[in-house]
């Protein structure tokens, strides 16, 4: 019986210690199994386009009108720019040059304009410009030109016959040239006005930022600025060192003009533009940031008597999601599977995304129990 008793006791006692090691492992995993819920804010880029006037009879900024003082500058400028590359043209020109005709005759000798001529050393013919007589025994100067276009009729110096005249006549009446011809070619670059077009038009933005930078230079700092988008230009005179036609490799370039423009302070315009931009912001955003040298200027109209101008301003920032205070009561999640719980913090438009760390490792659940378990974090990407 005793045995019996002490059997019942036994079993009593380690259904009993089992009992209360579960529960102390129970208590123990409601107190420190715990779950790390990280939400990231829902960011996005927004662009406001703000309808700006600049008013030289304006004193001060007018942000509710959007109104901002403005005055005219008009600076003159001369601008050089060097060895820039005359563009390569498929056209093609005729050799010319001098020659002096002989005529050892007694009488005076006639030729007919396009009288052709062959050199001595080649077989590239020339044609005279005009008709003319040669005295007797005496000589005369001419310019040929050859008959053919091409880089073949660039010859030295030397002597021609004149091909319709006979041998023995040739001794009698013939040119000689004391210096190159010049000026044939097939393909080369020959310089236009489409060279000196091109430079100028090319040039443009590079000598308003250089014109720009030297007139800001001359404020200092005053924080007033132009802009091309309210400015105009006027080129006066425009030259080069290599005259229309001739061909080179490249030419010096020399851009005389004026530039009018509004001047006013950017700070003046980035005010009333960010003001504009953080209306553009939703119940549950913020404006965080915008860049300021981003800033674009659209549709400019310029009354240049009066010195006013409207001009649209563009302007992009970017907001951040304040979070709405539901998403702070833990209990909803209490009981849901990782995934479940990410999808149901991600349905909320305030939040980009969301990401749940539990521990101990192993466990997929958020734990219940205490509301400290579960631990809430903001984490900006800005």
């Amino acid at each position: 019986m005793k045995k019996k008793k002490k059997s019942i006791y036994r079993v009593f006692s380690i259904s009993f210690f089992l009992i209360s090691a579960g529960l102390v492992l129970f208590v123990g995993y409601l107190t420190f199994s715990r779950a790390t819920v990280v939400l990231t804010p829902a960011t996005t880029t927004k662009t406001a386009v703000t309808k700006i006037v600049i008013n030289s009879q304006q004193q001060n900024i007018d942000l509710e009108n959007t109104i901002i003082p403005g005055t005219l500058t008009i600076h003159e400028f001369e601008k050089i720019y060097k060895d820039i590359p005359i563009m390569d043209k498929a056209i093609s020109s005729k050799s010319t040059g001098a020659v002096t005709i002989f005529n050892k005759q007694s009488k005076n000798q006639y030729l007919l304009i396009d009288s052709q001529l062959s050199g001595a050393k080649n077989s590239v013919v020339f044609m005279t410009d005009q008709a003319i007589t040669v005295p007797a025994n005496g000589s005369v100067q001419m310019t040929v030109t050859a008959k053919e276009a091409g880089i073949e009729g660039n010859i030295p110096a030397q002597k021609f016959n004149f091909i319709k005249l006979s041998p023995s006549m040739q001794t009698m009446v013939y040119a000689e040239s004391s210096d190159f011809m010049r000026g044939g070619f097939n393909q080369g670059t020959i310089f236009s006005k489409d060279d000196l077009d091109v430079a100028v038009e090319k040039n443009q933005q590079d000598f308003f930022t250089s014109i720009r930078t030297d007139i800001l230079t001359d404020l200092g700092e005053t924080g007033q600025t132009i802009r091309q988008e309210l400015s105009k230009l006027d080129i006066t005179e425009t030259t080069s060192d290599v005259p229309m036609g001739t061909a080179s490799p490249q030419f010096n370039l020399t851009i005389k003009g004026t530039i009018t423009a509004i001047l006013f302070n950017e700070q003046n315009i980035i005010s009333i533009a960010s003001e504009n931009l953080r209306k553009q912001a939703l119940e549950y955003e913020e404006l965080i940031t915008y860049d300021a040298t981003s800033i674009e200027y659209e549709n400019a109209s310029i009354n240049w008597d009066n010195i006013k101008a409207d001009v649209d301003v563009k302007l992009s920032g970017s907001f951040v999601s304040q979070f709405p205070s539901s998403l702070f009561q833990k209990e909803r999640l209490i009981g849901l599977k990782e995934e479940e719980a990410v999808n149901y913090l991600e349905s909320f438009p305030e939040i980009q995304k969301a990401e749940i760390y539990f521990w101990p490792p192993w466990n997929d659940t958020v734990p219940g129990g205490l509301k400290s378990n579960i631990r809430m974090e903001i984490k900006n990407e800005f």
